[in-house]
């Protein structure tokens, strides 16, 4: 566990929570289902779709826990005995050519940095780098989050196609939207999401939607935030040129 609390205020789940009491030592838990999109392909069986649907339900389906105070947050997996499986699917993917499993993000706000360890090949990599500076364009429209008040805030994410099962370095732009909360003044949210005025919600992506179905608030004692600390050290451009160098061996 890489975070550290005394006492707690009260817990917010969706379905029946009266609001939030905004405090000097912010701190909290945010809980996100995490999980793709699939449209189904008209070329293929209903059987093939099907099929398809279930392996990105188990590689991609994932519960997911946001720990969080005013500058720090941690973003990683949900230790839970029902994804034990799919988790176990994921790795087996990933070593056999389907890229690299995350252990958890760490960011801080205030130096824009992030630090990820990252297991690769067997190989633990501990990535250091820069936050992405992302441009959001927050618009008038808003939405009712459970008791939230979620407004809409689009920005465009550019993504290289560099990885260890990708065919090219092409870079893609694609929009991405996002529903923040005022109401909750942190500037985080899953992923490498962040800087907008309150805590991200929702994010709906290219073909992957996060959705909070949960937040704790804690009071008094300041939640401690910690990234982890093993693996070797490069920053984002480093580690995807020894995804890139392993892509090419593989075409030998």
């Amino acid at each position: 566990m890489l975070f550290m609390y005394k006492k707690y205020l009260l817990v917010l789940i969706f379905t029946s929570f009266s609001g939030v009491v905004i405090c000097q030592q912010f701190s909290g838990e945010a809980i996100y289902i995490e999980k793709k999109i699939y449209k189904e392909d008209v070329n293929r069986t209903q059987a093939e779709n099907d099929r398809k649907a279930l392996q990105l339900k188990r590689l991609y389906e994932k519960e997911m826990r946001l720990v969080f105070n005013e500058n720090e947050s941690y973003y990683d997996e949900v230790p839970s005995l029902s994804l034990q499986e799919n988790a176990a699917y994921r790795m087996g993917f990933a070593s056999g050519g389907g890229g690299y499993l995350s252990n958890g993000i760490y960011k801080n706000i205030d130096k824009k940095t992030f630090t990820e360890q990252r297991e690769f090949l067997g190989k633990l990599f501990l990535i250091k780098d820069k936050l992405p500076a992302l441009k959001w364009n927050v618009s008038k429209e808003s939405k009712q989050i459970g008791e939230h008040l979620a407004i809409k805030a689009t920005t465009t994410v550019a993504i290289i196609l560099d990885s260890y099962s990708a065919n090219s370095n092409e870079k893609v732009n694609y929009i991405v939207t996002a529903w923040f909360s005022p109401s909750i003044p942190v500037s985080h949210g899953p992923l490498f999401f962040q800087g907008l005025p309150g805590l991200i919600l929702e994010i709906h992506g290219k073909d992957t939607v996060f959705l909070c179905k949960g937040l704790t608030i804690y009071k008094e004692d300041k939640l401690n935030i910690y990234p982890k600390n093993k693996g070797e050290e490069l920053n984002e451009k480093q580690f995807h040129k020894i995804m890139q160098a392993k892509k090419e061996e593989r075409k030998f």
